[in-house]
Parts: structure tokens; C-alpha cells; sequence
């Protein structure tokens, strides 16, 4: 599978601003529902993020090709 998965989005900003969490918070899915409406149950999904789309339907040609990697260098 193409992308990378939002859960080592969110880890690599974790690391990379020093939060107390360095993991996602599994959390039950209806009780966030219940809590923040139904848009919320997006993130309980095994989502990826790629560019493939953009590249294909666009034309776009990414400059930073590694997320990770460009998170990691983010300033303060």
C-alpha cells in the first residue's frame, strides 16, 4: 500500500515537538462520537496520505518526497 499511515504522521510530530505522547491515544471510537460528532469517525480509520493522486490528476511534481523526514526538520 502506497502513502504513508497518519498514525507515523502523527508519531514523527510527537518526536519531533516533544509532546509527553510519543504514541497515538487508542481511544474508543463511539465514545469520540459521542463526544465530537460523527465527522470524528474518520480518524478511526486506517487512513494513508500519498500525493499519487495529485501527481496523476494534476500534474503535480513534489519537491519533498519523505513527510517524515520533512516533519522531522520543522522549526520550533
Amino acid at each position: 500500500m502506497e502513502g504513508t499511515a497518519l498514525g507515523a504522521i502523527a508519531r514523527a510530530f510527537a518526536i519531533r515537538f516533544g509532546t509527553a505522547r510519543k504514541e497515538p491515544q487508542v481511544v474508543d471510537v463511539e465514545g469520540v462520537v459521542a463526544e465530537l460528532g460523527e465527522w470524528a469517525r474518520g480518524y478511526a480509520l486506517d487512513q494513508r496520505m500519498s500525493g499519487e493522486k495529485a501527481r496523476r490528476e494534476l500534474g503535480w511534481t513534489p519537491r519533498f518526497l519523505e513527510p517524515l523526514d520533512e516533519i522531522s526538520r520543522l522549526r520550533l
